[in-house]
Order: structure tokens, then sequence, then C-alpha cells
């Protein structure tokens, strides 16, 4: 529907990418999410799934989001969507009005930014496009 409008309103269609990546659960787990995925041009996750409690797979957001990226690319590549896997030089949003004060931070580290864009450029495909989040 939003496909119509779009070209109703402006006469192009529009390149829709959905935040259905998750760290929760993997593909083949949830068959209705993957359905909701499917409509879409293409994946990605905001900030990698930042965690405000702190909890990563495996222990870090780092492996984290190579777990996480490794299984929803293969799952892209099969379904010919586009992945635009994300990630963050730091986040902290407990000092902002919307934000969550007992949040804990990813604090900003030059050496982390590296392994985290070192991690996600192996999880995109043609257009190679990243997104990079607060």
């Amino acid at each position: 529907k939003l496909q119509e409008l779009m070209r109703e309103k402006i006469g192009k269609k529009v390149f829709l990418i959905s935040d259905h990546v998750t760290p929760h659960f993997f593909p083949g787990q949830k068959p209705e999410w993957e359905r909701e995925a499917k409509m879409f041009e293409g994946t990605t996750s905001w900030l990698g799934g930042y965690s405000p409690s702190g909890e990563y797979l495996g222990g870090s957001y780092e492996v984290q989001i190579d777990k996480m990226y490794s299984e929803w690319f293969k799952w892209t590549l099969e379904n010919k969507k586009l992945h635009m896997p994300s990630t963050t030089p730091e986040f902290d949003n407990r000092y902002v009005k919307w934000g969550n004060p007992t949040s804990i931070p990813l604090e900003r580290s030059p050496e982390n930014f590296r392994k985290r864009l070192e991690i996600i450029l192996k999880y995109t495909n043609y257009p190679r496009v990243i997104s990079l989040g607060t």
C-alpha cells in the first residue's frame, strides 16, 4: 500500500528498508517476522541491536553484531534483499529527555569503532551501503 501511495504522490517507487534484523532470534525461528521482512527491499538493525541493559550475544556488542549480521546476511542473500548493517561509534541516551537514565552506554573508542566497521563491512551486498547511527 505504501508503494502504491508513493507512486501516486511522487510518481516513483521508493526503496524501503525494514528494521527486522534482530539479535533476539535468527532466521527460521519466526516465520511471520520473515514474511513481513520480505515486503521490503532491504533490511537493517537499528544500532546493531544496542541493548540498554548492556547484555549482548557472546558477551560483547562486537561479537553480537558479527553473529547477528552473519545469520541475517545469509537470509538477505537468499531472499534477494539489500542488507544495510548498522553500527555506532558510541551510544549514550542517559541524559536526553527521551532516554533511559539507567541504560549502559556503548563507550566511545576508536579501536572498537574500527572493529565494528570491519565487522559490518563483511555483511554488505551490492550496493555496499552501511548505516552509522547516533
